[in-house]
């Protein structure tokens, strides 16, 4: 590997720098309180006396390794294995009436993949973060297996390249619902998933025994079986496995899955369908309609998952296959949504969703998971629905930033501006509180990198303090004798808010929560302490992303020399070429050095700073787990 040592004087070290190595004490030092408040002596959680949701135990510590990934503490990776092992007990101990699904061979046994790739980052960052460790290998692979062609499971249909059921697992695919769609009071904000069901025009009319009979047989008959589009979260369960084993049979899964889906939108005009039927007909079962998929277009969330879904594939396609051409699905839908548009406040506003048209009898900004509820509001306050389409709100930056990061094609670029959240300006500044994947800021992110937001990496890093300050007085608030009443709690108090460590020391968005991999220009490696992450004292900021070219600059704020190992890619899938970067032996000038290699070693004097540019050759390289030195 070459070695580069480099070195301006710093001098007073810049905040962003400050800011990201006390960042990282404060969240290494923040675990503590959670463990001490909400786990017990067997490293079991506090969880609703009713029971819960299966991924939200999981979800309450999974961005923990990726802290460790990044630089945190060891003790950060240790406590997240540990987490991961004790609540996959509990849930085997308790079974469903600890989560509402039965767990065998420590994998749900039949679930969907919007609660199944939520819960499941937690575990794909441990895989990233301790490849070594055999149980978490044989886990991946094993998990993975499920929906390969030869598996006893029978999840997969490998001549119709469709997954068999919504819910899926390790006992095979079953229907979501059976029995009656009994009315409750998280229904309300979503309305009814089908419009045309005869006496049915409310969710209240679900409180009539009879009605919620009715409506479960439909829901059972329409649901019951063959693939959504949701399931295409799948890819990464399936990516992590061959990504820790190389094993090609994993690839080739993920690149015919996907490819299957790319057809189907293409046959649909460019549309991802959220359902594709037992016989691999595209609204099989729904007479005919590109909707009304279960976690589809109608019902619950729309476009929410649908498009992460797609994009989380998309990117784990273009790792296994060198390209960005797995995005089209995902830009093509875009475009739809787009053209689809009403403007408002310099904004346009995009559906979300698309229905039958009727009734849509629920608040138009009536639902929590909204960090920004702005739907656009027919007179009488109901959801405005026009041509089937409804739910019209500013798109969220997530999805076009994700898709121009992978492809770095202008017309990606230019999208994130067309769909901008002008009204609220949300490209030049933090916005106020978090969503549970606390993240949210891809287009200030963006903003930064165009040269539009320069003060951003110092305001998300103090916006990380802050969230982390607020979430520990949380938890002293609780004391002793709190009782969880929801399944969120552990979600809504993890102080350990990463989405501003990973942009600036990585160069990506933070990770597709439902069920995405881990994204970035580059990774760091302290080859001191053999392990990932930044080094004791050694501050990075990714600045500048071009399709064949990556800036970064290194700070050491420490009082001692330090080594860092950069490496081209999360997963090595990129390859440095040459380095140009300044400082050397304290010489403030420019020098060239051909690495070609996927990783540079980088020597820092105390008291140093560099600023680099990277020759960069995107997705020439096999993808894997391995740390540098070990590959």
């Amino acid at each position: 590997m070459r070695t580069i040592e480099a070195g301006v004087e710093t001098g007073e070290p810049p905040e962003w720098a400050v800011l990201e190595r006390s960042l990282f004490d404060l969240l290494s030092e923040s675990i503590d309180a959670v463990l001490e408040n909400y786990v017990d002596e067997n490293g079991h959680i506090r969880w609703p006396p009713d029971g819960g949701g299966y991924d939200d135990a999981y979800e309450g510590f999974s961005n923990w390794p990726l802290l460790y990934l990044l630089g945190g503490d060891e003790r950060v990776l240790e406590a997240s294995i540990d987490e991961w092992e004790a609540i996959t007990r509990q849930f085997a101990r308790d079974g469903s009436g600890t989560a509402q699904v039965d767990g065998v061979d420590e994998y749900p046994a039949a679930l969907d993949w919007m609660h199944k790739g939520e819960g499941f980052q937690l575990f794909y960052y441990i895989c990233l973060a301790a490849p070594d460790d055999d149980r978490f290998r044989d886990r991946a692979e094993r998990f993975a297996d499920l929906y390969l062609p030869d598996s006893d499971a029978d999840n997969y249909d490998p001549d119709l390249r469709l997954i068999r059921a919504p819910f899926t697992g390790s006992e095979g695919p079953t229907a979501p619902v059976e029995g009656p769609w009994e009315y409750a009071e998280w229904m309300v904000p979503y309305g009814l998933p089908f419009q045309d069901v005869e006496g049915i025009e409310t969710v209240d009319d679900l409180k009539d025994p009879e009605k919620a009979e009715r409506m479960g047989e439909v829901l059972y008959e329409r649901w019951g079986q063959g693939d959504d589009a949701v399931n295409l979260a799948a890819t990464s369960m399936v990516t992590n496995a061959y990504l820790l084993s190389g094993e090609e049979r994993y690839r080739e899964w993920v690149l015919e899955y996907v490819n299957a889906w790319e057809e189907r939108t293409e046959e649909n005009d460019g549309l991802i369908p959220d359902h594709v039927g037992p016989s691999g007909e595209i609204g099989e079962g729904l007479d005919g309609k590109w909707y009304g998929g279960y976690y589809g277009w109608t019902w619950p969330h729309g476009w929410m998952f649908i498009g992460e879904s797609a994009i989380a594939a998309g990117e784990n396609a273009a790792l296994l296959s060198g390209g960005d051409d797995c995005l089209g699905m995902a830009r093509s839908t875009m475009g739809v949504l787009e053209d689809a548009a009403i403007e408002r406040e310099d904004t346009l506003f995009v559906p979300y969703k698309h229905g039958d048209e009727g009734l849509l009898d629920y608040p138009a900004n009536s639902q929590g998971y909204q960090r920004q509820n702005r739907v656009l509001e027919a007179e009488d306050g109901t959801v405005f629905q026009r041509d089937g389409w409804y739910e019209f709100r500013p798109m969220d930056a997530e999805y076009p930033v994700h898709v121009w990061r992978t492809s770095m094609r202008d017309d990606d670029r230019d999208r994130i501006e067309r769909l901008a959240d002008n009204a609220h300006d949300a490209s030049q500044t933090i916005l106020p509180g978090s969503p549970k994947d606390l993240g949210g800021n891809e287009a200030a992110w963006a903003a930064y990198l165009s040269g539009e937001y320069p003060d951003y990496p110092a305001d998300i890093l103090s916006h990380a303090h802050q969230q982390a300050s607020e979430r520990l007085a949380m938890i002293r608030d609780d004391g002793p004798e709190f009782v969880p009443e929801s399944d969120e709690y552990l979600n809504q108090r993890n102080p350990v808010d990463v989405e501003g460590l990973v942009q600036c020391t990585l160069g990506g968005p933070m990770t597709l929560y439902n069920g995405g991999l881990l994204q970035g220009r580059v990774r760091h490696f302290d080859p001191h302490r053999d392990r990932p992450g930044l080094p004791d004292g050694v501050a990075a900021l990714v600045t500048d992303l071009e399709a064949d070219a990556t800036e970064l600059q290194l700070v050491n704020v420490g009082g001692r020399a330090r080594t860092v190992v950069v490496q081209a890619g999360i997963y090595g899938q990129h390859q440095f070429g040459t380095v140009t970067y300044t400082g050397s032996n304290g010489a403030e000038k420019r020098r060239g050095v051909d690495v070609d290699d996927r990783a540079v070693e980088v020597t820092l004097p105390a008291g140093t700073r560099t600023t680099m540019e990277l020759e960069t050759r995107r997705y020439v390289n096999d993808p894997d787990y391995a740390s540098p030195w070990d590959r």
